[in-house]
């Protein structure tokens, strides 16, 4: 399994969390999509590739689901996909699965994660 860190976090995130995940052997790689696709690529391009891979990508562009050609490419091409929108006072996590878009509120306890509500679905 792949999964793709979007150009809009840092590079060394995707690096790290390949460093994390290796000694775990289950055969998971994480890698940037600036790294894999080149730095500007379009997301029109990266897609299909992705979604070839049965790919899972991690991003904060959550408007990319508001461009209706964008939406229907990550539909038809399986690409599943999580949105984290930038830190603000409430903090949100963003799913699509299946094509559906869920919103999941985080409860936030001295500045780690505390709680989910609801399920996260892919």
């Amino acid at each position: 399994m792949k999964i793709y860190i979007d150009e809009n976090f840092p590079i060394q995130l995707a690096n790290g969390l390949h460093i994390l995940e290796k000694p775990n052997n289950e055969n998971v790689e994480v890698i940037s999509i600036r790294e894999e696709f080149g730095k500007g690529a379009k997301d029109e391009d990266w897609i299909p590739k992705v979604g070839r891979n049965c790919g899972i990508v991690i991003t904060q562009d959550y408007n990319i689901h508001r461009t209706q050609h964008l939406y229907q490419l990550l539909k038809e091409n399986g690409c599943r996909i999580f949105f984290f929108k930038p830190p603000s006072k409430k903090n949100r996590i963003y799913v699509l699965g299946d094509g559906r878009i869920h919103d999941k509120k985080v409860e936030r306890s001295k500045g780690t994660f505390k709680k989910i509500h609801g399920t996260l679905c892919l």
